[in-house]
């Protein structure tokens, strides 16, 4: 029997990540995304987002900086104090 193979040349889902947010980040989301890939492989196209040099470090100490995750530097920062966004 034919299986279905996924067109890799066909459109990709696009998933941009933030890679600062949440608790123990960057590491968690970085970690997340590292697995998700392997799951998903060529099926998505991920994409960090955050300080590039922090989510690179992850990256590498992770072993997958040589996964084809894309990292978009986005240096600034909406802190939250009090639940109030400054």
């Amino acid at each position: 029997p034919k299986t279905k193979t996924m067109n890799k040349s066909g459109p990709q889902i696009r998933i941009a990540i933030d890679a600062m947010g949440g608790d123990n980040a960057p590491f968690s989301i970085v970690a997340g995304t590292v697995m998700g890939y392997r799951v998903l492989e060529s099926s998505v196209r991920l994409m960090l987002v955050g300080s590039a040099n922090r989510i690179k470090q992850e990256l590498k100490n992770l072993k997958a900086d040589d996964l084809p995750i894309e990292v978009i530097d986005a240096p600034e920062t909406i802190d939250m104090v009090n639940g109030m966004m400054f």
